[in-house]
């Protein structure tokens, strides 16, 4: 079907029409148009430059759109328009260098097609467009599953998806959105652990969304791992720790230079650092010895000040990522808790209870450790 004047194809008012198999090219209007019909199939059709739409979908209440491959029309590859539409099944469809790949103004759209299923886009400005229209009813324009699924995305000059006019935000509230498992440019976000400032930068470019402006859906399609100062350190009004109460280890840094040996021996040899005579008495009586944790927790516990009055004892040294603090108690026995969130190494430091937080930078053991906080913090 070629150099038509109008529609290549136009059905209106069927019931179980399959149209499947035609090359259709050079339409004044729309390729393929199907309006207010029911068990619509448009499959395996060619549809290349098209006047205005390559498909025209308009209050149909189920198409299925199967296979095609639609290249080169004037506005849109396909076109859902109206108030009325019903299901649209999308799968296994290219689209090629059309300015908008697919535009919805209402329907339950199901993009869910895995592998061989997905749809792909490729050139043109914007791949998908949602937009219920000014005046028109948000609510009548949904997502299946709220994701857009294995959708691949290739060379566009604006937007991979862009959303306006309210789409999915109703009730008040933006709709979280998939894009996780889609391909952006040849990258994938569920391929990775954590994205890359630069791969989330690159893909947030070219979706217009809830980010952009606060009466759109929400799209998340993978995060970039962060430590920022106030992440670690919280401003909480009411906060008064006892004296070393919180102690917070980072491990995985290098090794001091010149360091070797074992940590008891190590922290055994260091002198006081009062005048001639104290650091004699010390040297005197250094002798190497076999070390417990047990007896190193005793010792460290047990150092004098080497001046001033009765300060106590600065907090001894982290090593190899193990945590000591000392709180002695009435009975002279250490005071040591342990905690992997925020809120509860607070309550628990607030109260005078010495309390250890260990970071390893894993995401995986953040992940884990978030998941056990009673505090959720």
């Amino acid at each position: 079907i070629a150099y038509v004047l109008d529609d290549g194809v136009d059905v209106r008012g069927s019931t179980n029409v399959v149209i499947s198999d035609n090359e259709v090219s050079r339409t004044g209007n729309d390729g393929i148009e199907t309006g207010t019909s029911s068990g619509v199939v448009i499959r395996g059709n060619k549809v290349d430059l098209a006047g205005t739409n390559g498909i025209h979908l308009n209050g149909n209440t189920d198409v299925q759109v199967l296979t095609n491959t639609i290249s080169n029309a004037g506005q849109r590859g396909l076109y859902a328009s109206g108030q009325n539409n019903g299901l649209i099944v999308l799968k296994g469809n290219t689209f090629n260098a059309n300015p908008i790949g697919a535009e919805f103004e209402t329907g339950l759209v199901d993009l869910t097609g895995v592998g061989a299923d997905a749809n792909s886009f490729n050139g043109g400005n914007t791949a998908l467009r949602f937009d219920p229209t000014v005046g028109g009813d948000p609510l009548k324009l949904v997502l299946a599953g709220n994701t857009i699924g294995e959708t691949k995305f290739t060379g566009q000059a604006t937007n991979y998806v862009e959303l306006v006019n309210g789409a999915f935000f109703a009730p008040g509230t933006p709709t979280i959105l998939d894009g996780f498992r889609a391909t952006y440019d040849g990258f994938r976000p569920d391929t990775v652990p954590f994205l890359t400032q630069a791969q989330y930068n690159a893909i947030e470019s070219k979706i217009y969304h809830y980010n952009d402006l606060n009466s759109l859906g929400l799209f998340f399609f993978g995060v970039v791992p962060s430590l920022d100062d106030k992440d670690t350190y919280r401003d909480i009004a009411g906060f008064r720790p006892a004296n070393g109460a919180l102690n917070l280890t980072i491990t995985g840094l290098p090794m001091i230079p010149g360091f070797s040996g074992s940590t008891a021996n190590f922290l055994n040899s260091i002198a006081p650092a009062g005048g001639n005579a104290v650091r004699q008495a010390a040297a005197a009586s250094v002798q190497p010895r076999n070390f417990s944790f047990a007896s190193l927790v005793e010792r460290l516990a047990n150092i004098e000040p080497a001046a001033g009055g009765n300060a106590a004892p600065a907090p001894a040294p982290a090593a190899s990522g193990v945590a000591v603090q000392i709180n002695e108690t009435a009975n002279n026995n250490p005071n040591v808790g342990q905690s992997t969130c925020w809120g509860d190494a607070m309550a628990a430091a607030s109260a005078g209870t010495i309390v250890n937080m260990s970071y390893d930078m894993s995401p995986a053991t953040a992940l884990s450790d978030a998941a056990a906080c009673q505090t959720g913090i």
